[in-house]
């Protein structure tokens, strides 16, 4: 599964670069950033599953 995401993940990088001409750098710390807070969204609702979803419904 985690191969996968990183070819999706590899994929999306050089195309936002190819189209946008954004430094491949500067889209990588980006993409991993967005990343990590995804990580960090499903390791709280795997922690705290009721309150994490109390969250999402006040946005």
């Amino acid at each position: 599964m985690l191969s996968f995401l990183g070819l999706v993940i590899e994929s999306y990088i050089k195309q936002k670069v190819d189209s946008s001409g954004e430094d491949a750098e500067t889209v990588k710390a980006a993409v991993a950033e967005k990343c990590m807070g995804l990580f960090e969204d499903i390791l709280q609702y795997h922690k705290h599953p009721k309150s994490v979803l109390l969250d999402d419904c006040n946005d």
